[in-house]
């Protein structure tokens, strides 16, 4: 799991160019992707006959007619999802999950309003994204991610929040089984979308990046005594600029 916060090479409250680091990793994607991912049976994939032409590159293999998904890869692909959601909150974004799971979409909600976010479990109505103007009024921001736990809707069809997304070129995040179309998910993490104890893993994952770029956030805010925020949509940076005295002591008068 990848946090990204800002650094400053100055204690001037000017955030530098290349501010941006990222911090040591929580835990090795070995680490932690051992026994927590086989025990949530994040590897299991769908049968051959519905394997998605796409999801090939994220294969193992296959046993008893069943696909296995690599866990290696989903390893990297969620630390990247991780690295872009930490950003997102990190700057004050706003995150909206998406999931139309029966079983995991009561956890969905809570999880949500636990990291202080948005959740959207039931019917998505077209229109939602690409008719923000006409639907609401002009001071509503749409989503600055979108969080899928899964790509399919109740019927087993393609979400269409997927589809208004990409449309409006909002950045998304989505779990992607053997059986779904990766090609317009911007960070998509293969893994098993079925399971509810992969889903929980998941949101775990999702709750504790969000939660320490928050935290981060805050951190440096009290630290550096900004009156505003740090960048972000609502701002750039203003912070108040400390009085630097001279080496020698003395003032910058004459003598």
């Amino acid at each position: 799991m990848i946090l990204l916060f800002y650094s400053y090479s100055r204690y001037r409250g000017e955030a530098s160019a290349g501010a941006i680091e990222a911090c040591r990793l929580l835990q090795s994607a070995g680490a932690l992707f051992s026994s927590r991912t086989l025990d949530a049976r994040v590897h299991l994939g769908h049968k051959k006959s519905s394997r998605h032409r796409y999801m090939v590159p994220y294969l193992f293999g296959s046993r008893l007619e069943h696909d296995i998904i690599d866990l290696e890869q989903t390893a990297q692909h969620l630390q990247l999802a991780l690295n872009f959601m930490a950003h997102v909150a990190f700057r004050k974004g706003i995150i909206l999950f998406v999931s139309r799971h029966r079983q995991t979409s009561h956890r969905v909600e809570t999880v949500a309003k636990e990291c202080g976010e948005y959740a959207h479990t039931r019917y998505w109505q077209g229109g939602l994204l690409t008719n923000g103007p006409i639907q609401y009024s002009a001071g509503v921001r749409l989503p600055d991610l979108l969080i899928f736990l899964t790509t399919f809707n109740n019927v087993f069809e393609p979400h269409l929040a997927i589809r208004d997304a990409a449309k409006m070129s909002i950045p998304t995040v989505a779990v992607v089984d053997t059986n779904s179309n990766p090609s317009l998910i911007t960070y998509p993490i293969p893994g098993n979308d079925d399971s509810p104890s992969a889903i929980h893993l998941y949101l775990s994952l999702f709750k504790a990046t969000i939660l320490r770029a928050k935290e981060k956030r805050r951190h440096l805010e009290a630290l550096f005594g900004c009156r505003r925020s740090l960048p972000g949509p609502r701002g750039p940076l203003q912070c108040p600029v400390p009085r630097v005295e001279e080496e020698n002591g003395h003032s910058n008068s004459s003598s």
